[in-house]
Order: C-alpha cells, then sequence, then structure tokens
C-alpha cells in the first residue's frame, strides 16, 4: 500500500491557471501508487457577498465540491476561511490569523495522519501546526518577503514550522539557500531541488495550427503576469518590433489593456497546462521580461525558463539573478535597449536546431528532479 501524502499547493488542478511543481509532484506520487491529499488556496467567505469575481466564485465552487477527484489516488481539497490574510488593516491582525487558523483546525485534513507533508510558502504556513505528518518537508520556491501583500507575521509561522516540525527544506536554487542559511542559522538538511519540465508532454505536442499559421516571428511570454513582470519593457518590445507578433500566455493580475491593443500582441489569456507545449512549439523565441526586485533577486531558472527549452525556444532574459551554468541557449540581459535588440536579431532556429536546444533540458525532467528529492527523504527518514 502506498503512502498517505498531504501538499499544499498554490493552483488548483481544474482552473486555467499556473501549473507548477506542487502540481507536478502530486501528479508524480499519485501514478506511483501514492495516496494524495492536495490542498489549494482557500475559499474566502467573503465572497459570499461580493461574488463578482469569476476566479474567486469557481474557487468557492471548488469547496462545495471539495474532495474533486483529478485522477486515480489523487483528490483536491478547497478550505474555506472567513477573510484572505494581507498586509493592510484589519487583514494583517492577529484575530485574523487565528480566525484563518481556526477553520482550517476544524477541517478533515487536520485529523488525518501522514507519512509525509509537502509545504509550501505564505498563508499555508499558518496550518502547519495542525497537520500530524510523520515528517515535512518545505518547498521553497521564492523569498517570502518579496510578495508586499503577505503580512509580516508569516515569517514568524515560517521560523516556528523550520525550528520545529520540518525536516528538510528544498530550496530551487543556491541563491535561496544561502538566504535560508543566513535567515534561520539554526535550519538544518537544506538541500537544493531545482524546477524541471514534462519532457513526455512537450516531445509529444504539436504546435498549434492557428499560430504557425503566422509565418512572422512569435515572439512568446508563458506565466502569470504580476508585479514581477515588466510589462512596459513588453510594451516597449511589440511597438518597436513592428515585424514580430508577440503572443501572451497566462493570468493578468495587473493592467495590460495598453498591452494588448498593440496591432502585433495576440493575448491568449489562461490556458490549461497541456494546451501550453503546442503554443510554445509554435513560437520562435521565447522572452523572462522581469523587473528587478526583492523578489526577482532570487529568481535564476523560473518554471518557464524549463519550458521554453523543452519547446526548442532559445531564451531572451531580463531580470534574473546570475548563475554561473547557464544553458547556452538561454540570454539574460541587463539592459532593456539590449534586450529588445537581442529579441530582434535572434534568429528563428529549424527543426534540427531545436531539437537540440530541447535535448539540453532532458536531464531536467520532473522524474529525475523527484527522484533526486526521494532519495532526500530516504536518507533522512
Amino acid at each position: 500500500m502506498g503512502r498517505r501524502i498531504l501538499i499544499f499547493g498554490n493552483f488548483p488542478f481544474n482552473l486555467e491557471n499556473e501549473f507548477i511543481d506542487t502540481n507536478h509532484l502530486a501528479l508524480y506520487l499519485s501514478r506511483r501508487g501514492d495516496d494524495v491529499d492536495f490542498v489549494t488556496p482557500p475559499a474566502y467567505m467573503l465572497d459570499f457577498f461580493v461574488p463578482f469575481k469569476k476566479r474567486r466564485m469557481a474557487i468557492l465552487k471548488n469547496h462545495f465540491a471539495s474532495e474533486i477527484k483529478i485522477q486515480e489516488n489523487l483528490r483536491q481539497i478547497t478550505p474555506i476561511v472567513p477573510l484572505p490574510l494581507r498586509d493592510i488593516l484589519p487583514l494583517n491582525s492577529g484575530f485574523n490569523a487565528m480566525l484563518f487558523r481556526s477553520t482550517f483546525k476544524i477541517s478533515r485534513i487536520a485529523k488525518t495522519k501522514y507519512d509525509i507533508c509537502f509545504m509550501c510558502q505564505g498563508f499555508m504556513l499558518l496550518w502547519a501546526d495542525f497537520v500530524r505528518a510523520d515528517f515535512f518537508v518545505y518547498r521553497y520556491n521564492d523569498l517570502l518577503e518579496g510578495f508586499g501583500s503577505h503580512p509580516e507575521f508569516l515569517n514568524e509561522y515560517e521560523e516556528k514550522f523550520i525550528r520545529g516540525k520540518c525536516n528538510l527544506i528544498l530550496p530551487v536554487n543556491e541563491g535561496l539557500k544561502n538566504h535560508i542559511l543566513r535567515k534561520y542559522p539554526q535550519a538544518i538538511n537544506v538541500r537544493v531541488l531545482p524546477n524541471g519540465v514534462d519532457m513526455a508532454l512537450f516531445r509529444s505536442a504539436e504546435p498549434e495550427k492557428e499560430l504557425m499559421s503566422i509565418k512572422k516571428k512569435k515572439v512568446v511570454f508563458c506565466g502569470g503576469i504580476d508585479f514581477w513582470v515588466d510589462t512596459e519593457l513588453l510594451y516597449e518590445l511589440a511597438n518597436s518590433l513592428k515585424d514580430i507578433v508577440l503572443v501572451i500566455v497566462g493570468p493578468a493580475r495587473v493592467d495590460i489593456d495598453r498591452l494588448i491593443r498593440l496591432p502585433n500582441v495576440i493575448y491568449l489569456g489562461s490556458k490549461r497546462f497541456n494546451e501550453v507545449p503546442s503554443i510554445l512549439k509554435a513560437c520562435d523565441v521565447g522572452i523572462i521580461p522581469f523587473v528587478k526586485n526583492r523578489l526577482t533577486e532570487y529568481v535564476e531558472r523560473p518554471l518557464k525558463y524549463y519550458e521554453y527549452l523543452a519547446a526548442g525556444l532559445p531564451v531572451i532574459a531580463t531580470g534574473l539573478s546570475e548563475t554561473s551554468d547557464r544553458n547556452e541557449f538561454v540570454k539574460n540581459i541587463k539592459d532593456r535597449k539590449l534586450f529588445i535588440e537581442m529579441v530582434d536579431k535572434v534568429r528563428v532556429y529549424n527543426l534540427k536546431e531545436r531539437e537540440r536546444i530541447q535535448s539540453t533540458v532532458d536531464n531536467s525532467d520532473w522524474s529525475n528532479i523527484f527522484h533526486t528529492m526521494e532519495s532526500y527523504i530516504k536518507e533522512l527518514q
């Protein structure tokens, strides 16, 4: 019989949103026979009174249809809490934190015993006290302090979790590992586990036909559009290079109306993860236009880095933290003007060349990444 696994994830399976490492981990473990509960961010009781956001209503529906079966051995659970946690009064108050914790305390998850719990960053740290598990893993994707909307008391819950229950910390890169060790000198078992990519999905995908019919060079940005994305640079890029087509895929959480009104911009909105490889393979260049801030200071190789390469695309980036082992087909440009010039100059690669680009991330398949993770867990149990 497989293990009982609890995973706290940032994005639901059944909505069109980002699909990240915790989603891939849940699929991987459930396919191997483990029994997996996947906990999404919560629905808010507040949304009963302001039901005008389509996405929030979808998350409410997830709560009422909780224990959604995603696949064999994998269930998705959406808790409900009174109010969100934000760095504004009264949402950053101790009283709101108490309410946030109390509803989870009486949930089925808090009453279940697990073999392994995978905790991610953010407000889900407030629930760690109530989880019963033999082994706790903390997946460290981003700098907690980099999210300005998070209340400061989350740092206290993070420290409590690291000092107490946490058995293994898995930052995605050396920069974050060093940050953890500086912030929490008492932290033990800190091992780097990078991001990965579903190589089988990308290799089997056929390029999207409608995009393929566009004969101009297609430059693609894929991912959530939030405060870390340089939307002004995207505008300058599309406005300056009239002969390219800028394809944007992903949910927009900041205003991009001016950008998508440009005639050479195609905004596809949110797509399910299994649709993304076909879109990327129909394009010619992948871009990562990040602003330099406290969050991106520790971003070296985000998920889209691997996905672009798995689609056979050269990558032009700006705002990434420097690393010594960057892929040869990735250029990280510090200057905005040079970024635009590089996108303009990069040529369209032929099929054989794209296959070579794709082969550079063969070893980054999620199965290899999670095999390494399992070896760390086995060593410590």
